[in-house]
């Protein structure tokens, strides 16, 4: 089972998605949505049932032991979301997050990010994370890189945004790593 609560800092904190915040999550989305849109095919879409639904199903899923979805709290304010898929297949669990832009910038993801790994390796039995980032997403890759993540290669054709598809780069961090 996920841990409920995972702390990254003393103004960061990972908690673990429940239907109360669902509104909050909506929220984000709404006032983000050019910012995440850039690299998230969903965002322009998204309404707040197809966001309600996602989320519950995510919830669903989390209660079997199948996904880790986190809000990604800092100074007590929600500002994006980190999650784990593939729970069930420790060598083929991977990583998602987005961050609001009004956190961008200030080292949130980087710290969240190596926290959700530790806790995975630690409580969850995973063995490998796989990160994909689409080759000009910069910032994204960054964040895979200060997290102790290693490039492995590109996948070509791997992912799409604004309707299109690119290239994206493959990280990986194992917890046999340092």
């Amino acid at each position: 089972m996920s841990p409920a609560s995972i702390p990254v800092s003393e103004a960061i904190e990972l908690r673990a998605l429940e239907r109360p915040d669902i509104g909050r999550f909506w929220e984000i989305i709404e006032a983000n949505r050019a910012h995440l849109a850039r690299w998230f095919p969903w965002a322009d879409a998204a309404t707040f049932e197809s966001t309600r639904a996602f989320l519950e199903e995510q919830i669903a899923q989390g209660t079997e032991g199948r996904v880790a979805t986190y809000g990604i709290w800092w100074n007590g304010r929600l500002a994006g979301s980190i999650g784990l898929r593939n729970l069930d297949a420790p060598a083929e669990t991977n990583v998602g997050y987005y961050l609001a832009a009004f956190a961008c910038g200030n080292g949130i993801m980087n710290a969240s990010l190596r926290a959700l790994a530790r806790a995975a390796f630690a409580h969850l039995g995973v063995q490998r994370i796989e990160l994909v980032a689409a080759l000009g997403n910069l910032e994204s890759r960054r964040v895979a890189e200060r997290a102790g993540f290693v490039f492995e290669g590109i996948a070509r054709a791997r992912v799409i945004a604004r309707g299109r598809l690119h290239d994206a780069a493959v990280y990986a961090r194992l917890a046999t790593d340092p």
